[in-house]
């Protein structure tokens, strides 16, 4: 047997780095082998505590003011000369730490003088009496917000006072908080007025009811006519996708328009839903009945329009439509246009300022919200055991979409702290509830909830003694007087997999958001947050991912635009123009996905009639015209470039469609021609008119690299050949721990056997292979 080799110094010292030494004479030892704990805790009682001081003093030895020793979910970036972004527990200490140090107290600011101070009196004076308006439970009219002087609108509030005054017991509203239901019947609602001393702030974009607790946490966008969270301060890119996984998100989505549309006859009620769902035949019976809800696209003239939530009840006649904001007016005048053909009594109410919403996603999404939704007087009903059970289940994914609940709840303020749901004997199983749920005949609406909600006049009455946070403290001894004066009916239900939607008066959004953020599972997210979720879940979002609509389409042409302006502005020594993309910017721009340019060679290369190899190989090195000049003859790949574009200059009697490019469908003669082969483009003018058919697909990369927006899409990886698609959304995906990406192709790719696609980002010269699925 040979000797073993020795082991060098590199080895042993390694082997010595992972010995820990243990000292067997210590007296807490028995017999060597067994350690007696309390003895040890005794001897080394002087070691521990010594330890636990270090850690204290380490934690302390970097933070020499208060705020700085805050959890990061709880800095702010004015604390150090603000006591009021601290936590109330710590602001004595922060004011004595302010006053002691020499350049903590900030200065007195000094005081106003002569027609500053004047005006300031004035101004003190319109909110005062703004205020006493408010106590009298009355609204500003319009002469009050229209753009006056000061001293007219002073005027204006002391005439409606003293108008109040004369009859007090009919008031304008029936709280003291100034919530009232703002409805338009067969006309637009007029905006909210909100508090006077914060209206001409929106003038032009509408505050959300959450929109005060957003604006101290949140940067937030103005878009669509309202002030929309856009992404919390924190840095929580990470954090979001952990608490997606495990916990519960909640967003603000009241800027989803909503319209209730109200058809008195059956037959027309039926068809009206037919006219605007996928269903064109048969609607399900639970849609109509108000069971489940609708979550899918909508259709106006036999084309798809958006991906809206639909609710509908017969026995109510009521329809309600919750849209995106950007596509609410065209929606609204085309609904209004179709009702008009029908006989029967029809009415549309605009429901964008009196119906709010709030959607929620992850696990725990409904374990975590049933903690401050407190049921109404539902004591033992099927709905509550059906509530109870899904409240205690934390996969709701055997749930099916749309299943919707509708039911009354209590003001949640009055609870100090979020409770859980005690479990029942009674409560069902998860499996007898996802049959039940199946189950056509199966309900779980509450009649006089969902018909609270869907009334204007009812949800108005909701609002009867609204009770402000202040006098709920005052009064919180009186609880089981109080907690049942509200009746707050709402709408919950299922629009995608682990997704929710709440749905509720408008300014009872704020009371159950502020409950929710108290839930320790709950966090909340904005506008980047849910595009981050869906793309991670491979799930499309609007309107990023969709130029084939209007929507789409603009945002792509906006974010083109403002790339140029950027890159105009960089120094030459900053770019470098040799790259491709920049190369041939005048043929395809490198800062947009150019879909009008790829559709145009496509359909010239179709009007050649030669195939891309021929077109490769004959490069006459001058242009031949047809004609008077106006038409290039297409003998090389240089010629249809060039001629693409001309293409807009081509004069036609019909208007050009605007959008380059469309969805794939079936059942057009035309799109199933193009995937064969087997179209035919016969003018210049046929590729101006016709449209490029795309399908959408996910993109995931084969091997390691990188995605970015707007990165071009190939089938081979060859310079020589343009783009057949664009990635619209590409990043690192967390949840697949690789970068992926959503995107438009070509359609014909469809008739390909397990293509193997090529994605190079803008500006780059590595092509990364990546195989794609086509989502439906």
């Amino acid at each position: 047997m040979p000797p073993k080799p020795s082991i060098n110094a590199k080895k042993a010292k390694l082997y010595n780095s992972r010995t820990i030494r243990t000292e067997l004479s210590d007296p807490s030892f028995t017999d060597k082998e067994k350690l007696s704990i309390p003895d040890f805790l005794k001897t080394r009682e002087f070691e521990i505590r010594s330890f636990e001081q270090s850690q204290l003093n380490t934690k302390y030895a970097s933070s020499s003011r208060v705020f700085q020793s805050l959890p990061r979910t709880l800095r702010r970036r004015t604390a150090s000369h603000n006591v009021k972004r601290i936590p109330k527990r710590l602001r004595s200490r922060a004011i004595r730490e302010m006053q002691n140090s020499v350049n903590g107290q900030p200065e007195k600011r000094k005081h106003q003088r002569g027609r500053q101070l004047y005006r300031l009196q004035v101004m003190k004076k319109l909110l005062k009496l703004g205020s006493r308006l408010k106590l009298m439970r009355g609204v500003p009219n319009e002469q009050v917000l229209k753009d006056q002087t000061i001293r007219n609108r002073i005027k204006e509030l002391n005439t409606q006072i003293k108008s109040l005054e004369k009859d007090r017991s009919s008031p304008e509203i029936n709280n003291d908080l100034g919530s009232y239901d703002n409805t338009g019947v067969d006309e637009f609602a007029p905006r909210p007025k909100g508090n006077l001393k914060y209206h001409k702030r929106q003038k032009n974009f509408v505050w959300l009811p959450t929109h005060v607790w957003h604006a101290k946490r949140f940067h937030m966008t103005k878009q669509y006519g309202y002030q929309i969270p856009l992404a919390p301060t924190q840095k929580c890119f990470k954090a979001m996708n952990r608490h997606n996984k495990h916990d519960a998100v909640i967003f603000d989505t009241s800027f989803h328009d909503k319209l209730i549309i109200e058809i008195a006859d059956n037959a027309d009620f039926i068809q009206f839903l037919l006219e605007i769902t996928k269903y064109k035949k048969k609607l399900p019976t639970e849609i109509v009945d108000g069971t489940k809800s609708y979550s899918d696209w909508i259709f106006l003239e036999n084309e798809k329009v958006a991906k809206v939530l639909i609710y509908a009840n017969i026995s109510l006649k009521k329809i309600l439509v919750s849209v995106l904001p950007s596509l609410f007016m065209d929606i609204y005048f085309k609904i209004k246009a179709k009702l008009a053909n029908y006989k029967s009594n029809t009415t549309i109410n605009d429901c964008r300022y009196s119906l709010g919403s709030i959607d929620i996603c992850g696990p725990q999404a409904l374990p975590a919200i049933s903690k401050i939704l407190h049921l109404y007087k539902l004591e033992n009903s099927d709905i509550q055991r059906t509530w109870r059970t899904l409240a205690h289940n934390t996969d709701s994914g055997l749930v099916p979409i749309g299943t919707t609940l509708s039911f009354s709840v209590k003001d949640p303020r009055f609870w100090k702290r979020p409770s859980r749901l005690p479990p029942s004997a009674s409560d069902i199983s998860l499996n007898e509830l996802v049959i039940a749920l199946n189950n056509e005949t199966s309900s779980n609406i509450d009649s006089d909830s969902i018909a609270n909600l869907l009334s204007s006049r009812s949800r108005n009455e909701s609002y009867d003694g609204q009770m402000s946070i202040k006098s709920i403290s005052k009064e919180f001894n009186k609880f089981y007087e109080l907690i049942n004066r509200s009746r707050i009916p709402l709408l919950i239900t299922k629009l995608a997999e682990g997704s929710w939607s709440l749905i509720l008066p408008w300014y009872w959004v704020l009371p159950i958001w502020i409950s929710a953020t108290k839930v320790r599972q709950i966090k909340v997210g904005g506008l980047k947050q849910r595009h981050q979720f869906n793309f991670e879940n491979e799930i499309p979002t609007f309107p990023y991912d969709f130029p084939f609509l209007r929507d789409g389409w603009l945002h792509n042409n906006a974010v083109g635009t403002l790339t140029e302006a950027k890159f105009a502005k960089l120094k030459q020594s900053h770019v470098d123009i040799s790259r491709p993309d920049f190369q041939n910017s005048s043929i395809i721009s490198p800062f947009k996905c150019d879909w009008t340019a790829i559709r145009n060679i496509i359909f010239l290369k179709k009007l050649s009639g030669k195939t891309d190899l021929e077109l490769a190989q004959l490069d006459p090195g001058f242009a031949t015209h047809v004609g008077n000049f106006s038409t290039r003859e297409l003998k090389s790949l240089h010629d249809i470039e060039q001629s693409s574009k001309s293409i807009s200059k081509i004069y036609t009697e019909e208007k050009a469609p605007e959008i380059s490019i469309v969805i794939y469908c079936k059942n057009n003669e035309f799109h199933k021609q193009f995937v064969d082969g087997a179209y035919e483009i016969k003018s210049l003018v046929d590729v101006k008119m016709k449209q490029l058919p795309v399908i959408q697909i996910a993109i995931r990369l084969q091997n390691k690299g990188s995605i970015s927006d707007g990165a071009r899409i190939f089938l081979s990886d060859s310079f020589n050949t343009n783009p057949e698609g664009f990635v619209t959304s590409g990043a690192y995906n967390l949840n697949e721990g690789q970068p992926t990406a959503i995107g438009l192709i070509r359609a014909d790719v469809k008739k390909l056997s397990n293509p193997t696609i090529y994605i190079r980002n803008i500006g780059k010269t590595t092509f990364y292979p990546a195989k794609f699925v086509e989502i439906k």
